[in-house]
């Protein structure tokens, strides 16, 4: 009869490999062979789909209750987890963790790797030390790729990000298509500013007097008529804050022209007139003649 008792973790990185549950069932009988392995019996098992890149695992609400629970239950003396890279995919973050358990008098075990588990030699370190090197290594791949796609992606006008106001998704992902009033409203409201010499007060007002709504059904404010008139987006440039990649021949339909999207930028700062009044007209050069 086992003397000691575990827990394990069987972790996914989303819900939709959640959903499809084959490697969560793998990684179950993985681990209750190492509980095997190591003659122990899993009092608990938290299988789950969590993130674990570089950067967010400290705060993991999973393992603060792991950790919470092997407090209570002294018997508890294994961690047990699949491989590395279900554990995390951070070398540094997977070493504060490992350390965290191990103050309580919890090792922390591999399903892929059971034998190393009592191990304090060079052999041992060097195994566990590349395993993680690995978890880590992949999830930098990943998120190199992820943002060469992305890039890809915005290059060619298509935007990756959040709907802005006056539109909404279509059938192909990363293109937006006008949302009818609001497309048409925000464009006349835009160039009243221009053209009209409306303020920005007056482009509200009437904004909200016909009938411009939020997604929940607010009305507009200053602060977002404001965020909405200094977007690029509505000139047809693609830009995404997080990274260094412009398209400015969006594929979605603008509103306005890029030279409009300056001026709008230069009204909403106030760091000029709304109009320039036009000194000398080259089609008729004595025009400012004093009789």
């Amino acid at each position: 009869m086992p003397k000691t008792k575990a827990i394990a973790l069987c972790r996914v990185s989303t819900s939709k490999q959640r959903l499809l549950g084959a490697s969560l069932e793998a990684q179950e009988v993985r681990v209750y062979e190492c509980a095997a392995y190591l003659n122990t019996v899993i009092e608990k098992l938290w299988s789950l789909d969590t993130s674990s890149r570089k950067g967010k695992n400290v705060a993991r609400k999973d393992l603060k209750e792991m950790l919470a629970f092997c407090k209570k239950n002294k018997l508890i003396k294994y961690i047990i987890v699949d491989e590395a890279d279900r554990f995390m995919r951070s070398l540094e973050e997977a070493y504060w963790w490992k350390q965290e358990f191990k103050q309580i008098g919890v090792s922390l075990a591999y399903a892929k790797m059971p034998e190393i588990t009592h191990e304090d030699n060079p052999m041992a370190v060097m195994r566990e030390m590349m395993a993680l090197f690995q978890a880590e290594a992949s999830n930098h791949e990943r998120i190199t790729k992820g943002k060469s796609s992305m890039a890809s992606k915005i290059q060619a006008g298509y935007y990756p990000g959040m709907v802005h106001q006056g539109y909404k998704k279509s059938d192909t992902k990363g293109l937006h298509i006008p949302k009818e009033p609001q497309w048409s409203l925000l464009k006349k409201a835009m160039g009243s500013v221009l053209y009209n010499h409306a303020s920005l007060d007056d482009a509200l007002t009437w904004l909200n007097n016909n009938g411009y709504r939020l997604q929940g059904g607010g009305m507009l404010d200053m602060f977002k008529l404001k965020r909405i008139f200094r977007e690029p987006y509505y000139a047809g440039v693609i830009r995404v804050k997080t990274m260094d990649v412009v398209c400015e021949t969006g594929l979605h339909k603008s509103m306005i022209t890029i030279d409009e999207h300056e001026r709008l930028l230069e009204i909403v700062s106030g760091k000029k007139k709304k109009f320039k009044k036009q000194q000398y007209n080259p089609a008729f050069k004595a025009s400012n003649i004093i009789e």
